[in-house]
């Protein structure tokens, strides 16, 4: 049997919230992003640990044109969540988070406009 995490993992990077795309079908509930948002006032929003991360899905391609664009000499994300490097990419581009929907909106709500990134686990479509 294939360890399909292994296989497709590709390590941790910070991308802009407003760049999380969640897949449409569960609902936002508004009680449970209120007290997320409880939460992350009392106790901190823990965005940038990777404990806390949003697993995403992202094409090949794109994850590589931002690593040696931006990262000069870092040919593949940190494996352990520490110093994840910033991805930024186009503002029309998107990506594809398994859960976490609910983190982010309490987030959104919580942090100031600068500092709205996360911590996300990137695992790799299998398309360049």
């Amino acid at each position: 049997m294939i360890d399909s995490h292994r296989t497709y993992f590709r390590g941790y990077a910070l991308i802009r919230m407003n760049q999380l795309q969640f897949q449409t079908g569960r609902e936002l509930n508004n009680k449970h992003v209120a007290k997320l948002r409880k939460i992350f006032q009392l106790e901190g929003c823990y965005h940038y640990d990777h404990r806390h991360s949003i697993p995403v899905i992202m094409n090949e391609s794109l994850l590589l044109d931002a690593l040696s664009r931006q990262h000069p000499g870092l040919d593949q994300l940190p494996t352990t969540g520490e110093e994840a490097p910033a991805l930024r990419f186009a503002a029309d581009v998107q990506v594809i988070c398994l859960h976490g929907r609910h983190r982010i909106a309490a987030a959104e709500q919580t942090l100031g406009l600068l500092d709205r990134w996360w911590i996300v686990e990137v695992f790799s479509d299998g398309k360049y």
